[in-house]
Protein backbone atom coordinates (compact mmCIF):
# COMPACT_ATOMS: atom_id res chain seq x y z
CA UNK A 1 0.00 0.00 0.00
CA UNK A 2 1.20 3.39 -1.05
CA UNK A 3 0.24 6.34 1.33
CA UNK A 4 1.31 10.31 -0.44
CA UNK A 5 2.75 11.75 2.94
CA UNK A 6 4.26 14.58 0.77
CA UNK A 7 3.85 17.86 2.89
CA UNK A 8 3.68 21.03 0.21
CA UNK A 9 5.24 19.17 -2.96
CA UNK A 10 2.28 17.72 -5.68
CA UNK A 11 4.92 17.10 -8.33
CA UNK A 12 8.57 16.84 -9.23
CA UNK A 13 8.24 20.48 -10.72
CA UNK A 14 7.89 21.34 -7.23
CA UNK A 15 10.69 19.20 -5.71
CA UNK A 16 12.83 21.23 -8.42
CA UNK A 17 12.05 24.55 -7.62
CA UNK A 18 12.74 22.97 -3.69
CA UNK A 19 16.36 22.08 -4.84
CA UNK A 20 16.77 25.54 -6.57
CA UNK A 21 15.50 26.87 -2.71
CA UNK A 22 18.42 24.75 -1.68
CA UNK A 23 21.08 25.59 -4.06
CA UNK A 24 20.37 28.99 -2.50
CA UNK A 25 20.32 28.21 0.71
CA UNK A 26 24.12 26.14 0.26
CA UNK A 27 25.12 29.68 -1.86
CA UNK A 28 24.38 31.43 1.41
CA UNK A 29 26.10 28.98 4.05
CA UNK A 30 28.64 28.96 2.35
CA UNK A 31 29.05 33.02 2.31
CA UNK A 32 28.29 32.89 6.40
CA UNK A 33 30.97 29.77 6.55
CA UNK A 34 28.80 28.53 9.94
CA UNK A 35 30.11 25.09 9.59
CA UNK A 36 26.65 23.68 10.55
CA UNK A 37 25.14 25.55 7.95
CA UNK A 38 27.61 24.70 5.15
CA UNK A 39 26.88 20.74 6.38
CA UNK A 40 23.30 20.80 6.67
CA UNK A 41 22.97 22.73 3.37
CA UNK A 42 25.34 20.34 1.65
CA UNK A 43 23.25 17.10 2.96
CA UNK A 44 19.48 18.89 2.02
CA UNK A 45 21.16 19.80 -1.67
CA UNK A 46 22.20 16.46 -2.06
CA UNK A 47 19.02 14.48 -1.26
CA UNK A 48 16.33 16.42 -3.00
CA UNK A 49 18.94 16.94 -5.96
CA UNK A 50 19.22 12.79 -6.48
CA UNK A 51 15.45 12.10 -5.21
CA UNK A 52 13.94 14.43 -7.46
CA UNK A 53 14.30 11.27 -9.61
CA UNK A 54 11.86 8.75 -7.76
CA UNK A 55 9.38 11.67 -8.28
CA UNK A 56 9.90 11.85 -11.77
CA UNK A 57 9.38 7.98 -12.08
CA UNK A 58 6.45 7.63 -9.74
CA UNK A 59 4.66 10.28 -12.35
CA UNK A 60 5.48 7.79 -14.86
CA UNK A 61 8.50 9.43 -17.00
CA UNK A 62 10.69 7.27 -18.52
CA UNK A 63 14.62 8.15 -19.17
CA UNK A 64 15.01 9.43 -15.97
CA UNK A 65 18.07 6.72 -14.83
CA UNK A 66 19.49 7.28 -18.18
CA UNK A 67 19.86 10.70 -17.86
CA UNK A 68 21.20 10.13 -14.11
CA UNK A 69 23.68 7.97 -16.18
CA UNK A 70 24.72 9.96 -19.13
CA UNK A 71 25.37 13.00 -16.38
CA UNK A 72 28.67 12.69 -14.38
CA UNK A 73 27.44 15.69 -11.58
CA UNK A 74 23.86 13.60 -11.31
CA UNK A 75 26.13 10.37 -10.73
CA UNK A 76 27.98 12.23 -8.01
CA UNK A 77 25.00 13.80 -6.88
CA UNK A 78 23.65 9.99 -6.32
CA UNK A 79 27.02 8.93 -4.25
CA UNK A 80 26.88 12.73 -2.13
CA UNK A 81 23.23 11.55 -1.43
CA UNK A 82 23.55 7.81 -0.54
CA UNK A 83 26.92 8.73 1.69
CA UNK A 84 25.29 11.65 3.24
CA UNK A 85 21.96 9.45 4.60
CA UNK A 86 23.63 6.59 5.20
CA UNK A 87 27.11 7.98 6.68
CA UNK A 88 29.12 5.44 4.06
CA UNK A 89 29.05 5.09 0.60
CA UNK A 90 29.14 1.37 -0.22
CA UNK A 91 28.18 1.37 -4.04
CA UNK A 92 29.82 3.97 -5.93
CA UNK A 93 26.78 5.34 -8.64
CA UNK A 94 29.77 7.06 -10.34
CA UNK A 95 32.26 4.45 -11.71
CA UNK A 96 34.67 6.51 -13.78
CA UNK A 97 35.82 9.19 -11.45
CA UNK A 98 34.24 8.35 -8.27
CA UNK A 99 34.10 10.87 -5.05
CA UNK A 100 37.15 9.92 -2.34
CA UNK A 101 36.45 12.89 0.05
CA UNK A 102 34.62 15.98 0.46
CA UNK A 103 36.37 18.45 2.82
CA UNK A 104 36.86 22.16 3.14
CA UNK A 105 39.15 23.90 0.87
CA UNK A 106 40.78 27.22 0.50
CA UNK A 107 39.37 29.64 -2.03
CA UNK A 108 41.58 29.64 -5.35
CA UNK A 109 41.90 31.77 -8.34
CA UNK A 110 43.69 30.82 -11.33
CA UNK A 111 43.00 31.33 -15.62
CA UNK A 112 40.60 28.89 -15.77
CA UNK A 113 38.83 28.98 -12.40
CA UNK A 114 37.68 30.67 -10.21
CA UNK A 115 36.06 29.56 -6.76
CA UNK A 116 35.61 32.96 -5.22
CA UNK A 117 32.71 35.38 -4.96
CA UNK A 118 32.37 38.80 -3.85
CA UNK A 119 30.35 38.23 -0.71
CA UNK A 120 32.73 35.01 0.42
CA UNK A 121 35.14 36.57 3.23
CA UNK A 122 38.88 36.57 1.49
CA UNK A 123 39.82 34.51 4.24
CA UNK A 124 36.55 31.89 4.10
CA UNK A 125 36.87 28.61 2.32
CA UNK A 126 34.56 26.39 0.09
CA UNK A 127 33.09 22.84 -0.22
CA UNK A 128 35.12 20.49 -2.45
CA UNK A 129 34.93 16.93 -3.59
CA UNK A 130 37.95 14.84 -4.32
CA UNK A 131 37.41 12.65 -6.88
CA UNK A 132 39.58 9.65 -8.01
CA UNK A 133 41.41 11.51 -10.98
CA UNK A 134 42.79 14.09 -8.10
CA UNK A 135 40.28 16.29 -10.01
CA UNK A 136 38.08 18.65 -7.31
CA UNK A 137 34.39 19.58 -7.63
CA UNK A 138 33.73 22.92 -6.09
CA UNK A 139 30.23 22.55 -4.14
CA UNK A 140 28.81 25.52 -5.84
CA UNK A 141 29.64 24.85 -9.27
CA UNK A 142 28.44 21.10 -8.58
CA UNK A 143 24.92 22.79 -7.64
CA UNK A 144 25.11 24.47 -10.82
CA UNK A 145 25.32 21.41 -13.01
CA UNK A 146 22.86 19.36 -11.07
CA UNK A 147 20.71 21.89 -11.20
CA UNK A 148 21.03 22.67 -14.86
CA UNK A 149 21.00 18.75 -15.64
CA UNK A 150 17.67 18.58 -13.78
CA UNK A 151 16.58 21.84 -15.89
CA UNK A 152 17.53 20.19 -19.02
CA UNK A 153 15.31 16.69 -18.55
CA UNK A 154 12.45 19.00 -17.19
CA UNK A 155 12.67 20.73 -20.63
CA UNK A 156 13.61 18.05 -22.48
CA UNK A 157 10.47 15.96 -21.43
CA UNK A 158 7.94 19.37 -21.54
CA UNK A 159 7.69 19.12 -17.91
Amino acid sequence: MSIDLNYGFGNSKKLLEKVKRDQSTLYDAIISQNPDSISDAVFNFAVTGYHIKDWLKSEGISGVEDHINENPMLRLCADLCNGCKHKLLNSPREKIDPITSINNSELTCDMTTITCDAMIPINGHTVRMALTSGKEVEILDFANQVVGNWESFFSANNI
